[in-house]
């Protein structure tokens, strides 16, 4: 019996040394993975009086990404918010913003946002997208 119980305790401990508590492809390049971000954009991403278009460089091609909007200076009914993939020549991958607001926003605009996207390494400063090709 006391071969049993030890037999069946090494074969368990066998099988247990090939079993990682960590998920592998999260570590696939040896870098850790980026959590979210607090990220603020104001009056310099504006691409007109009530549309914002914020590229922030992670370093991930990743379609999974996650936003939303904490404080703002214009918080207004309708507004329309949402994240999105890119993979820009010119600012490299990351997730591009988009704020449209209903009316106009104040000269003294700012919104602060937090910001998530599968596989980002790190997050870089928001720079504006005037032009939906560039980023």
């Amino acid at each position: 019996m006391k071969v049993l119980i030890v037999l069946t305790a090494v074969l368990l401990l066998a099988g247990w040394g090939g079993v990682s508590p960590f998920h592998q492809a999260a570590w696939a390049n040896d870098v850790v993975p980026a959590g979210a971000a607090s990220i603020n954009v104001n009056g310099a991403q504006l691409v007109n009086s009530a549309l914002v278009r914020a590229f922030i460089p992670t370093g991930s091609k990743s379609v999974k990404c996650l936003a939303t909007m904490n404080e703002s200076t214009d918080a207004m009914m309708g507004t329309v918010f949402f994240c999105g993939e890119r993979d820009s020549t010119t600012f490299g991958s990351g997730v591009l913003i988009t704020i449209l607001y209903p009316s106009n926003v104040s000269a003294s605009y700012g919104t602060s946002l937090t910001v998530w996207q599968s596989g980002a390494r790190y997050y870089g400063a928001p720079i504006v997208c005037t032009d939906a090709g560039v980023c």
